[in-house]
């Protein structure tokens, strides 16, 4: 399986990712608001994705299900990081080993 990487998160933006609702009853909507850079290295990929929903669910940290047409299905550790009046924002944070150059995937 391909590593997830910081080029996959780019191609993101602005898409609309769903989370099935923990009593089965539907989705709820996350869209990717940002893609940031943290810093990658030769040995590591570092960024981070937010995401941002409405304020009809609310989700605590933790582990996520998350579905796309691009992403397919991913599991998550999301963090909740800020709230507006209408608006939940989330950040999930990855740090990907490089394959070492020469190595076979």
């Amino acid at each position: 399986m391909k590593p997830f990487t910081l080029a996959d998160a780019v191609e993101l933006m602005g898409d609309e990712l769903l989370i099935p609702l923990p009593d089965g009853s539907g989705s709820f909507p996350l869209r990717v608001a940002s893609v940031q850079d943290r810093g990658s290295t030769a040995h590591f990929e570092q960024f981070s994705i937010v995401l941002e929903g409405d304020m009809r669910c609310v989700l605590s940290q933790g582990t996520f299900a998350l579905r796309g047409l691009k992403l397919g299905e991913a599991h998550w550790f999301l963090v909740p990081i800020g709230r507006s009046d209408d608006r939940m924002t989330y950040e999930a944070v990855f740090s990907i080993v490089k394959p070492m150059e020469g190595a076979a995937e």
